[in-house]
């Protein structure tokens, strides 16, 4: 594309080849295409911690960028990569073996993913996961959307359901809800979640009732 608008720009100025000029035009119109694009971070390869979960959550992200801008040519894929991820990230990958040719897709994803996965540290994934609080603001369900994300980096297997269960009975801000947990030993992480929701629609309905209810009047004793 860059060619053709440059071939343009040749017989619009009568053919002219200066040399400089044609540099500078190119600059422009690679800024303005740059400008174009949708704003993306890059990676960030300076932060070590943990490389392998950040950078799947990174190409995930990616991914969804390009089927949002229906973008299936595996060549442009690759391009937008090399200018997504950073100068830092992008030189470092200039190096690995097996990447591919600028046609490939697939192998620069791999070639990345290969490198960052030695570093992948499930220890501090679950330390992590074990801080994990619910905030004020959020709900169970949104507390457990959390936990649900960050589990996904701790292998915890068939066990995940449990571990989660119980992050909330530690995490959670509702003593209703950590005490009938508690009580109920057996309980699922599914039906731990719906009595979650009970006790947030009860609350906010008696709290609706009690904005909207006259204060009762206050009873004087009969005067003789």
């Amino acid at each position: 594309m860059l060619n053709m608008y440059i071939y343009f720009f040749r017989e619009y100025n009568n053919g002219d080849e200066n040399v400089e000029i044609i540099r500078e035009f190119s600059q422009f119109l690679l800024g303005t295409i740059a400008t174009a694009l949708p704003i993306f971070p890059a990676f960030n390869l300076r932060d070590q911690s943990n490389l392998a979960a950040r950078w799947e959550k990174y190409l995930k992200r990616f991914n969804n960028l390009m089927t949002a801008m229906n973008i299936t040519d595996a060549s442009r894929q690759r391009a937008l990569l090399s200018h997504y991820i950073g100068e830092e990230a992008n030189d470092m990958h200039e190096t690995l073996p097996d990447k591919g040719d600028d046609k490939d897709f697939k192998k620069a994803c791999d070639a990345l993913t290969l490198y960052f996965t030695p570093t992948k540290n499930v220890s501090f994934e679950i330390f992590k996961f074990r801080n994990l609080k619910q905030e004020t603001h959020e709900t169970v369900d949104e507390f457990d959307t959390r936990l649900q994300i960050a589990a996904k980096y701790c292998e915890f297997g068939t066990n995940k359901d449990k571990e989660i269960k119980a992050q909330i009975e530690l995490g959670t801000t509702s003593k209703k809800l950590r005490r009938y947990s508690y009580r109920s030993p057996a309980l699922s992480l599914t039906e731990l979640l719906n009595y979650a929701r009970t006790i947030y629609e009860t609350d906010k309905r008696a709290k609706g009732i009690e904005a909207t209810s006259p204060e009762s009047p206050i009873l004087q004793p009969c005067g003789r």
